[in-house]
């Protein structure tokens, strides 16, 4: 029912927008892809590909490194995280493995109007780390809670936030932390977290 054009907050892939469910009224987050954005990513890799090539096959030296390999696994993960699919099922497998809900969490993504250049998430009032001013003791246990949180994604279930840098986190009015933009998420076997 309402659509703010001016972007709340751009993002390297997409933009994202407030605006209002019809059927509902909630308050939503539109992450919309950026127009034309997958033809250059395409080309960009092509292009790395041939030269990561010529790398491999012209200079021994650099050989043991397996560039093309390297290359290859970093398509990979561009290309998924330009499917905003995957960041809705890493999202939605976070609040289902979340050892902490009550103090962090993911936006809800409301995956039956999402598509993979679309993403619609309930919106989250909140600033980023970097901007909150709070007392000692409240700053002290957000850091303890979010240090929490990466420990218990990592160690205990495995399952973690691949990029939490200031602009992906969000801390409420009421002290929740939110992690934003779950495009990119590892994953470790028991066998690495028990290494770990």
């Amino acid at each position: 029912s309402e659509f703010n054009e001016t972007p709340s907050a751009s993002a390297s892939l997409g933009q994202i927008y407030r605006a209002r469910m019809r059927d509902s009224g909630r308050e939503v987050a539109a992450k919309a892809q950026k127009p034309g954005i997958r033809k250059p990513i395409h080309t960009d890799l092509e292009i790395l590909s041939w030269l990561a090539e010529q790398i491999h096959d012209n200079i021994p030296g650099l050989r043991p490194f397996d560039l093309p390999t390297v290359l290859e696994e970093l398509r990979e993960g561009i290309l998924r995280e330009i499917d905003f699919s995957t960041e809705a099922r890493n999202a939605s497998v976070f609040n289902s493995l979340n050892q902490y809900p009550e103090k962090v969490f993911a936006p809800e993504v409301l995956t039956e109007y999402s598509t993979p250049r679309l993403l619609i998430s309930e919106w989250i009032d909140g600033k980023s780390p970097d901007e909150v001013t709070l007392g000692e003791e409240d700053r002290k246990e957000i850091a303890r809670t979010g240090g929490n949180s990466f420990f218990s994604q990592i160690v205990i279930t495995g399952f973690f936030h691949g990029d939490p840098h200031p602009g992906n986190i969000l801390i409420t009015p009421d002290r929740r932390v939110c992690l934003l933009d779950w495009g990119l998420a590892g994953q470790l076997t028991a066998r690495m977290r028990y290494a770990l």
